[in-house]
């Protein structure tokens, strides 16, 4: 899991899902550093690319099939909704809009695959939230 060795995993969010299918109960997505695209020479930041989901056995908590679910810039903190349909993530980027602040994303989540797809992006109101 060269991944794991890589990048700097700042945020799980587990998903415990209640469903008939037990193919898969619960879920966990993981927020990553990204590479700076504003550094110079691609410095600073971290190895991931976005958002990871993986499987979580509930029997003995062990992680699988990590897979990226969603690319973007160093959403270092993420969180559910409480129906699980939506998930946020801070983006920790000084880059955003003409301000230069951070964002924050908003993602439906497909409740049979775990899916993310965006559905926008606002301003956090300040560069490098969290």
């Amino acid at each position: 899991m060269k991944l794991f060795r890589t990048t700097v995993a700042v945020a799980a969010l587990v998903a415990a899902l209640t469903s008939a299918d037990a193919a898969w109960a619960a879920r966990a997505y993981i927020g990553t550093y990204t590479k700076d695209p504003a550094a110079p020479h691609g410095a600073g930041g971290g190895n991931g690319e976005g958002i990871y989901m993986a499987d979580i056995d509930e029997a003995t908590g062990a992680p699988s099939h990590l897979r990226l679910m969603a690319k973007d810039l160093s959403p270092s903190w993420i969180t559910l909704s409480k129906d699980h349909k939506f998930l946020y993530a801070v983006n920790e980027i000084a880059t955003y809009g003409p301000n230069k602040s951070g964002s924050v994303t908003a993602y439906a989540v497909d409740s049979k695959s775990g899916a993310l797809k965006k559905l926008n992006v606002v301003d956090s109101g300040g560069s490098i939230p969290c």
